[in-house]
């Protein structure tokens, strides 16, 4: 019995650990980054702003993954004050309880197979002509290296 209260003790501390130490704790974002989800609006504004597209293609309400990147990512603050500056957003969602108008999925699912999509989350960054300019995905290590990652691709 002693035994047993004391290797759930050091599990416990080893998964609190863990959770502490693999995912930096960065500052929260707040929250005010608009992600588009109509295309031709986002590429209209990429054309007159002249900056790249940053297409999210995930499945927000059930891809494990999908759900990390959001939370240890694009609800922090390095990648909000890059997005800010660097880019406009479009959310391409494939959520499997949340309604969308069968508009947005013919869109989203040209999308998908326009640019090859296999898997979920898959982020790529696109000029205003639809040309890729980086891609990626979730990545740990939180929302400034997976900035960071990103802008290596365009160097």
């Amino acid at each position: 019995m002693k035994s047993a209260i004391q290797l759930i003790i050091i599990l416990s501390c080893a998964i609190i650990a863990y959770q502490y130490f693999s995912t930096p704790n960065e500052e929260k974002g707040s929250g005010n980054l608009k992600w588009h989800e109509n295309f031709e609006e986002v590429v209209a504004e990429a054309d007159s702003t002249g900056k790249p597209i940053l297409i999210n293609f995930t499945g927000s309400d059930w891809c494990p993954y999908c759900i990390m990147l959001e939370k240890e990512v694009f609800s922090k603050m390095p990648f909000e004050k890059w997005a800010e500056k660097n880019a406009v957003l479009f959310k391409c969602d494939f959520p499997r309880k949340i309604h969308q108008p069968d508009s947005v999925k013919q869109q989203n699912n040209s999308l998908a197979q326009k640019y090859g999509i296999q898997g979920f989350p898959t982020v790529l960054l696109i000029d205003a002509r639809g040309n890729i300019l980086a891609q990626s995905g979730y990545e740990s290590g939180g929302s400034a290296s997976w900035v960071k990652s990103l802008k290596s691709q365009l160097k």
